[in-house]
């Protein structure tokens, strides 16, 4: 069982296990069984109003396999994030997919493999937790949202050139 978070939205790490420690344990599948209930031991950090990302599927092979889907943030950790779609997206726990942030500069890559770890999928939305491969030494600064109209990331200039 996953214990309540503290007053600043901090969930306690067990016998004060650090937040990478914790990820690197959580991420070796050999604790697994035993690490099950650590999925939101990482400090959580909600977001609002920041520029959408990118997401697509990859094949078992990681080769794109779909168009790019526009993702708002909801929250960010060492981690991962969560992630709100518009619509529902046909995905699985433990696939990777594809995340595209370069309208975040400060992340330290553009494009990077994601674990989908769990997903919540309506009509309507998907609600998806992803794992970064390696966790993240800092908190990168996401930039605020400026636009009224949200953009087809399948017709950006970027998309187009692989």
């Amino acid at each position: 069982m996953v214990p309540p978070p503290s007053p600043d939205g901090a969930l306690p790490s067990e016998g004060g296990a650090s937040d990478r420690e914790i990820f690197r344990l959580y991420n070796d599948s050999e604790n697994d069984e035993e690490l099950s209930g650590l999925r939101y031991r990482l400090r959580r950090f909600p977001v609002e109003d920041s520029r959408p990302v990118a997401i697509r599927s990859l094949d078992p092979d990681g080769k794109p396999n779909g168009p790019w889907k526009l993702a708002d943030i909801l929250d960010i950790s060492l981690g991962g994030l969560c992630l709100l779609i518009i619509g529902e997206l046909e995905l699985h726990s433990l696939q990777y997919v594809e995340l595209d942030v370069r309208s975040h500069p400060a992340f330290p890559w553009v494009r990077h493999a994601v674990e989908v770890r769990w997903l919540t999928s309506s009509s309507a939305y998907t609600t998806l937790g992803v794992a970064f491969l390696e966790p993240l030494t800092t908190l990168p600064k996401l930039e605020p949202e400026r636009r009224s109209v949200r953009r087809d990331p399948n017709l950006e200039t970027w998309e187009l050139v692989e």
